[in-house]
């Protein structure tokens, strides 16, 4: 054996060491990421179920003063003169927030629960990611504008900085959901 055959095996030896020890470190952080995926996934489908909560509970306790009182005064000033009976109208802006929820929640448990299956070593579509990026800057937006309409001096102050940091919590965990999803696909392409 000469020289260059043991240099040779070192290097080859060292090669297989460098090779085990870095898929070693990329299945450990693709673990990492698919529990950071599972996690934020869960913490999607809450704050979606939380949206229902929050709104049913507006809706019992508030008895629908607080719409009769920001919406009537909408119209008015729009120039539209509204019948002394104005529950219709009142009646139409529910049914249309209720809508909204609606699709809104549907979303947000899609993504969730989509993130969740991926997590678990499910195939699942890129469609949970693209629609987790069509919601961030709605939630985005929706958490900058209760930051900029924040009023200390109206009496709802409490429920507006309660929607506030929900709003921001549901936004991080959206953009964790967001980033993981796209971390792991890329991870796994690595590994295999």
């Amino acid at each position: 054996m000469n020289t260059v055959d043991l240099v040779s095996e070192r290097d080859i030896l060292k090669d297989r060491n460098k090779t085990a020890s870095e898929k070693e470190r990329l299945q450990q952080q693709y673990r990492r990421i698919r529990s950071i995926l599972r996690q934020s996934g869960l913490g999607v489908v809450i704050f979606g179920l939380w949206s229902i909560i929050r709104v049913v509970l507006q809706a019992f306790f508030n008895n629908g003063t607080k719409v009769e009182n920001e919406v009537a005064p909408t119209i008015t000033a729009g120039g539209a003169e509204i019948p002394s009976d104005a529950g219709w109208i009142v009646a139409a802006v529910l049914i249309a927030i209720f809508g909204f929820l609606i699709v809104e929640v549907g979303l947000r448990l899609f993504v969730g629960f989509s993130a969740r299956s991926e997590a678990m070593g499910k195939k699942k579509s890129i469609a949970y990611i693209i629609v987790a990026g069509i919601l961030i800057p709605f939630y985005a937006f929706s958490a900058v504008y209760n930051i900029m309409t924040l009023n200390f001096l109206d009496g709802y102050v409490i429920d507006m900085i309660i929607t506030m940091i929900l709003d921001v919590s549901s936004l991080l965990a959206l953009i964790e959901l967001f980033v993981s999803g796209i971390r792991l696909r890329g991870l796994r392409k690595k590994i295999r």
